[in-house]
C-alpha cells in the first residue's frame, strides 16, 4: 500500500452506497461528487484521510433527494491481521459530516433517513486488497467499499463497440 495518496473512485462508492441503501429499502439514484485522498504511512500505520465529497441519493419514483457532504480530514492507525486492516484511534475532530433531506423541494427536519456511514472509522475492520494500481477496502459485514488509485493513475480506455456491418 506504501505511503503514496490514494484517491477515491467515486463511482466505487456511488455504487457501494447505492447498494447499502437498497439493502434498508430504498430504491435510489446515487451519485458521488469531489474528492478524498487516502495517505497510509506503514511505518507507523497512521492513515490520512482528506474528504470534500457529496454523496446524492435521488429516490425512484418520488419527489426525495438526500444529500451528504463530507469535508475536512480525519486521521487514525491501521494495524493489520492478515488483509484485513483494524483501525484504531480514529480522530474525527477536522470532519465536517452534513445531511440533507428534501421532499418536493421542500426541506425536511428532522431528516427521516439518510445515506449510510460512508467514509472510514474505526468503528469495523476493512478486507483490503492492494495491487500497483488498485487499493480496495471493504467494512466487514457491510456492503460499504471504497477503491482509491494512485494520484497519477488514469483510467484504462474503453473500448467502443464494433458496429455492426
Amino acid at each position: 500500500m506504501g505511503s503514496q495518496p490514494w484517491q477515491l473512485d467515486v463511482t466505487t462508492l456511488a455504487s457501494s452506497t447505492k447498494d447499502a441503501l437498497a439493502d434498508r429499502g430504498h430504491d435510489v439514484n446515487v451519485t458521488v461528487e469531489g474528492t478524498q485522498t487516502l495517505t497510509y504511512v506503514p511505518v507507523v500505520g497512521t492513515v490520512t484521510l482528506s474528504s470534500d465529497l457529496t454523496i446524492t441519493a435521488t429516490v425512484n419514483g418520488a419527489n426525495q433527494v438526500v444529500t451528504r457532504t463530507v469535508k475536512g480530514g480525519s486521521t487514525g492507525r491501521a494495524f493489520f491481521s492478515d488483509d484485513v486492516a483494524i483501525p484504531r484511534d480514529w480522530d474525527e475532530q477536522s470532519l465536517t459530516v452534513t445531511d440533507t433531506f428534501m421532499q418536493d423541494d421542500a426541506p425536511v427536519d428532522p431528516i427521516p433517513w439518510s445515506v449510510p456511514h460512508t467514509w472510514l472509522d474505526d468503528t469495523v475492520g476493512l478486507v483490503t486488497t492492494c495491487s500497483s494500481d488498485t487499493l480496495t477496502l471493504v467494512a466487514r459485514g457491510t456492503k460499504e467499499a471504497w477503491t482509491f488509485h494512485p494520484a497519477s493513475w488514469t483510467p484504462p480506455a474503453t473500448e467502443s463497440p464494433t458496429p455492426a456491418p
